[in-house]
């Protein structure tokens, strides 16, 4: 057997996980999985795995999954895009435990995963398509709106980014409980008008990073917000805008 195997292998399974937490599952599997039968038992003992299947091809994907349950998984990014389609569908159907999963990253709200089962998760990223057509479509913006509301009752939830607009419809914030444990909010808007239920549904946030359409808002525009006292840090982007609106804001 070469030296290096040996040498490896001598190495406390502490420190293997240590090396672990720099890689991701891929790397991993790649770089150790032939490489002994020691480290193959690492590999099965690991439970902190930080998994990517964006634009990953079917048999990579088949590979991760025989050799890492959903248990182990800590971090997670799935896509349901061109390279990778009906991928949340097949990953999620089974009623499988994603016990110690933190970090989830989705594609899109549509066939949303049962998030209540996932009691450790603390950061949730959505990456929403974007459409040229606008759907208008009761059910599907009642769909839409639903996922949200389940979100909100995430009771260990802290961090929510959404990027990107949302299915060319406004978040309806208006209809989301009362929710004190998220703390930080990423959020495309198309104006202003839902500022003011953010910070009544979210009374507890501490860090706001808001992208703007334009500062143009409706015919309900509140000109003085109830800002939480817990808000230390606010970020700003308009795509378009004026100085005098801009200004309006931030007296309010």
């Amino acid at each position: 057997m070469p030296l290096p195997q040996l040498v490896l292998d001598q190495f406390p399974v502490e420190l293997i996980f240590d090396v672990f937490t720099y890689l991701t599952a891929s790397e991993i599997l790649h770089s150790f999985h032939n490489f002994s039968r020691y480290l193959r038992e690492c590999i099965r003992s690991y439970q902190h795995y930080k998994i990517n299947f964006q634009s990953i091809r079917k048999r990579e994907y088949d590979w991760i999954c025989k050799l890492i349950h959903p248990d182990q998984i800590m971090s997670l990014t799935v896509s349901d895009d061109e390279e990778t389609p009906g991928q949340m569908d097949l990953f999620f159907s089974n009623d499988q435990s994603f016990a110690r999963l933190e970090h989830l990253r989705l594609r899109n709200l549509e066939d949303f995963p049962n998030l209540l089962q996932m009691e450790c998760l603390h950061t949730l990223t959505i990456d929403f398509k974007i459409r040229t057509i606008y759907s208008f479509d009761y059910n599907h913006m009642k769909r839409h709106d639903n996922a949200l509301i389940k979100i909100f009752q995430l009771s260990n939830l802290r961090t929510l980014i959404l990027n990107n607009e949302p299915l060319n419809m406004d978040f309806n914030f208006k209809i989301l409980p009362i929710t004190e444990n998220l703390h930080t909010l990423q959020v495309h808007l198309k104006t202003l008008d839902n500022l003011s239920d953010i910070f009544i549904c979210m009374p507890k946030l501490q860090r706001l990073n808001l992208s703007l359409k334009t500062t143009f808002s409706g015919d309900h525009y509140i000109s003085e917000f109830n800002v939480p006292r817990s808000l230390t840090h606010l970020s700003i982007k308009v795509k378009y805008g004026f100085r005098d609106e801009i200004e309006r804001f931030i007296q309010a």
